[in-house]
């Protein structure tokens, strides 16, 4: 099984990358369990903040997301965790800006571990 997330670092901050990129609609459940239980894991070690990293390239949302994808969403809510975005582009890019500010949308991993680790010198 390939594990869809993942702990990296980036100048000494710890970083959950989670690639849902040309995942498979068979998979997105999967994954998004497994990006909450990492989640929930650092959050129960009593970490601070946690910063995110979600890959979304090429990912085709269904008309219907699971209930784990609302979950992710709760979870931001109650906890900080600084969130970068890959993936999304043209319209969808502008109303994500315009919706959710606190979410970075960035074109690359590199330039997204960057900004997450920028937001979090700042906490």
């Amino acid at each position: 099984m390939y594990s869809r997330a993942k702990w990296t670092s980036h100048k000494g901050e710890k970083i959950l990358y989670a690639d849902f990129s040309g995942i498979s609609d068979e998979q997105i459940i999967e994954a998004a369990n497994e990006t909450l239980d990492l989640l929930d894991s650092a959050i129960q070690q009593g970490d601070r903040y946690t910063l995110l990293l979600l890959n979304v390239s090429s990912l085709n949302f269904q008309e219907q997301l699971p209930d784990e994808i609302a979950d992710l969403a709760n979870l931001r809510q109650q906890n900080t965790i600084l969130t970068a975005i890959i993936g999304i582009e043209g319209i969808p890019k502008r109303l994500v800006n315009l919706l959710l500010p606190d979410i970075e949308l960035v074109d690359t991993i590199t330039e997204g571990k960057e900004w997450l680790y920028e937001q979090a010198l700042g906490l």
